[in-house]
C-alpha cells in the first residue's frame, strides 16, 4: 500500500475508549471541540448557562495501538524518533486505553461564539500553550492554557466607536495573525500586536449594496496548501473566498440555499467543503470549476444549531454527526455513506476489568441529543464526537405543580409551565479500524559528484 493511501478501513465498527459525561439541570452542554495542533488536548466550550472553556488532556494516546505510523518492517524497533504528540514519547506496542483528565477551566463571561488553538501549539513549549475565544459583548482574548489567565485581547470597532465582537476567529496558517468575522465586515490583527491596531477587509461595501459578500461572516477557513487563501462563509447563504494581503474576494458562491456555519477544506487545497444550519446537505466545490457542485452528502439536521463535520488527514472520509446523535462516514470520491455509528450510548460501566457499555436513557424522555461535533485526531486513528444540544423539558400541568390557574390557549387547553430535567452532555473517543503505515527509512548514502 501506497504511503499515500489513506489506512482507514471499516471493516470493524469504531471502538468506544472514552467517555466524559457531563450531567446539568440547567441546560448546560458542550457546543464546540477542537484537537490541539499536537493532539494532546481538547478544548470544548461550553453553553450560555456555564459560558466556559474545558481543557481535557488525552492520556495513552502515544500507544502504537492508535498511531498511524510503525517502523518499515512492521515493528516500533526503529533508530529515529517518530513523529508524536509529545516530542519525549516513543510509541509502545502495549496495549493501552484513552483517558481524558479534566485540567483546567476557564470562565469567559459571556456566550462564546468561536475558540481556536493556536496553530504551533505544543505541550513542551509553554509559550505556544494557548488558545483565542470570542464571546457576546467581548474583544477576542487569548488565554494561557497552563495558568487559565488571559494574556491580551484584541478589539474591533464600528462606525460608531463602539466595540463589536467577533462571530468567528481563525488564525492563519503561521500563527502571525488573527482574522475575526462580524458584520460585512472581516478584521485581522497581528497577534504581536493587541488591543485595536488590526486591518479592515470589507466584505460588502453597504448595508444595501448588492454586490460582495452581505451578512454576518459565521465562520473562517484557510486553505492547507499554504497559498495565502482562506474562506468566509456567511449567513446570508454565500462563501467567499479571499487572499492574505489583498483586499476584495477572489471567488464567490452565492445562493447556496443555506445559512454557512461551518466549513472545511480538502488536505490538497483543492475542494472545499460546507455545510449550515437546518440543511442537511454537505456541499463540495473544486475551485478550479467553482460553477458547479461536484457533489454533496447528506445528513439529518433541522435545527438552528452548528454542527461541525470533518475530513480524516488523507481527505478520503467525511464525518458528520447528526440530529439524532449519530455519526456518519461518506467516501468523498463517490459521495456515498460507508458507515453508520448509531446512537452512542451515554454511560460506562467498569467489571472485570473490562468497560460496558450501556444503553442510552435520557432522564427526561427527550429524543438522543444532536452530535454537534465530530473530528479526526491529527496523528492518531481516533475520532472524537460531542453529543448536546439545547433541550426544552417535558412540561407539567399547573394541578401537578401546584400553581394556580393557567392561561387558556386557543384549544382551550391549560397552558403548561416547564420542568427542568437532568440533561447529559458527552465527549467520545473512539479507535479506529486501520492498516498500519510504515515509514519509508532510506540507508543509501547519496553522494555528489
Amino acid at each position: 500500500m501506497s504511503n499515500y493511501d489513506c489506512p482507514l478501513r471499516f471493516s470493524k465498527p469504531p471502538r468506544l475508549e472514552a467517555l466524559k459525561s457531563s450531567i446539568d439541570t440547567s441546560n448546560y452542554f458542550y457546543k464546540q471541540g477542537l484537537f490541539s495542533p499536537d493532539g494532546s488536548c481538547l478544548l470544548c466550550s461550553t453553553s450560555e448557562t456555564s459560558n466556559s472553556v474545558h481543557i481535557f488532556r488525552l492520556e495513552g494516546q502515544e500507544s502504537d495501538q492508535f498511531s498511524y505510523y510503525s517502523g518499515t518492517d512492521g515493528t516500533n524497533d526503529m533508530d529515529f524518533e517518530a513523529p508524536s504528540l509529545s516530542p519525549s514519547a516513543r510509541p509502545t506496542s502495549t496495549p493501552t486505553t484513552i483517558a481524558l483528565s479534566d485540567t483546567s477551566s476557564i470562565s469567559v463571561g459571556e456566550s462564546i461564539y468561536d475558540s481556536r488553538w493556536y496553530p504551533a501549539m505544543n505541550m513542551q513549549d509553554p509559550a505556544t500553550n494557548c488558545f483565542i475565544t470570542t464571546s457576546k459583548d467581548h474583544p477576542i482574548h487569548l488565554w494561557d492554557v497552563s495558568s487559565g489567565s488571559m494574556r491580551c485581547s484584541y478589539s474591533g470597532y464600528d462606525h460608531m466607536d463602539e466595540l463589536e465582537s467577533a462571530i468567528c476567529v481563525s488564525f492563519n496558517l503561521s500563527g502571525s495573525r488573527i482574522y475575526a468575522g462580524s458584520n460585512r465586515m472581516i478584521r485581522c490583527f497581528d497577534v504581536s500586536q493587541p488591543g485595536r491596531n488590526y486591518t479592515s477587509i470589507p466584505t460588502c461595501r453597504t448595508r444595501r449594496s448588492v454586490d460582495g459578500q452581505r451578512g454576518l461572516i459565521s465562520c473562517l477557513s484557510f486553505n492547507p496548501d499554504m497559498s495565502g487563501t482562506f474562506a468566509a462563509g456567511s449567513y446570508s447563504c454565500s462563501v467567499s473566498v479571499y487572499v492574505e494581503d489583498m483586499q476584495g474576494a477572489a471567488l464567490e458562491l452565492t445562493q447556496l440555499g443555506f445559512a454557512v456555519t461551518h466549513m472545511k477544506w480538502s488536505p490538497c487545497g483543492r475542494y472545499l467543503w460546507a455545510g449550515g444550519r437546518s440543511c442537511g446537505d454537505i456541499c463540495c466545490w473544486d475551485l478550479r470549476h467553482t460553477r458547479e457542485m461536484v457533489g454533496k452528502v447528506h445528513r439529518d439536521l433541522t435545527s438552528n444549531q452548528r454542527v461541525m463535520f470533518d475530513l480524516d488527514p488523507w481527505g478520503r472520509y467525511l464525518a458528520t454527526g447528526t440530529q439524532k446523535g449519530d455519526v456518519l462516514f461518506f467516501d468523498t470520491t463517490t459521495f456515498e455513506l460507508v458507515h453508520t455509528l448509531h446512537g452512542p450510548c451515554s454511560k460506562i460501566n467498569e467489571s472485570e476489568g473490562e468497560k460496558e457499555f450501556q444503553e442510552e436513557t435520557d432522564t427526561i424522555g427527550q429524543a438522543p441529543r444532536c452530535m454537534n461535533t465530530v473530528q479526526f485526531h491529527p496523528y492518531c486513528g481516533l475520532l472524537m464526537g460531542i453529543k448536546g444540544e439545547r433541550v426544552f423539558a417535558p412540561c407539567l400541568d399547573d394541578d401537578d405543580d401546584g400553581g394556580g390557574g393557567g392561561d387558556d390557549d386557543v384549544s382551550g387547553k391549560k397552558r403548561k409551565r416547564s420542568k427542568g430535567g437532568e440533561i447529559s452532555s458527552d465527549i467520545y473517543l473512539w479507535s479506529l479500524d486501520k492498516e498500519q503505515l510504515h515509514y519509508p527509512i532510506t540507508t543509501e548514502i547519496i553522494t555528489a559528484d
